[in-house]
């Protein structure tokens, strides 16, 4: 799974498709924050939860790749602290794709057991752009150690993300 999202993010980013700019000022580039809410583990009736949580989202900083850090927590008191980067890839003015990638902490509390603190987040979401950078999409990513651990169940999470930007245009 990993290997095949490092890939598209390759081909994506070789392509010519990834811009690092939208030329129209009502969506420029800017630093956001998203507030999501939705499930976890959607696919599994024993362990699924209701999910929360927050991520920063920095302007282009390497190229097309924008650092991101977040977190989540669960209702059964499970939560993922991470930190990596993601590509905006723009479908038309309005609609775009965010796929991202990044490493980071898991602590099971009360929640599904996934092997080992150390977990790789990989996440796919369509967002509609409204003015002023707002946005709204639906992510689904999943969580797993990569065979790190001699247990790896991984998870998949369903959320809403609402994106706000906080820094200034581009």
């Amino acid at each position: 799974m990993r290997r095949d999202l490092l890939l598209a993010l390759a081909l994506l980013a070789t392509s010519g498709v990834v811009h690092a700019e939208d030329p129209s000022p009502e969506v420029a580039p800017r630093a956001t924050v998203a507030v999501t809410a939705g499930v976890f583990d959607f696919t599994d009736d024993t362990f699924r939860a209701g999910e929360l949580g927050g991520q920063y989202r920095g302007r282009g900083r390497w190229w097309v790749l924008h650092p991101t850090a977040g977190g989540m927590v669960t209702t059964e008191g499970a939560f993922n602290l991470y930190a990596g980067f993601g590509i905006d890839v723009p479908l038309g003015r309005r609609l775009l794709i965010r796929v991202s990638f990044a490493p980071g902490y898991y602590r099971q509390g009360g929640g599904k057991p996934l092997g080992q603190a150390l977990q790789f987040r990989s996440s796919f979401e369509i967002a509609w752009r409204f003015n002023e950078g707002w946005r709204i999409g639906l992510e689904g990513y999943h969580l797993s150690n990569a065979d790190l651990a001699a247990h790896n169940p991984g998870e998949g999470s369903l959320v809403v993300a609402l994106t706000i930007p906080v820094g200034p245009r581009s």
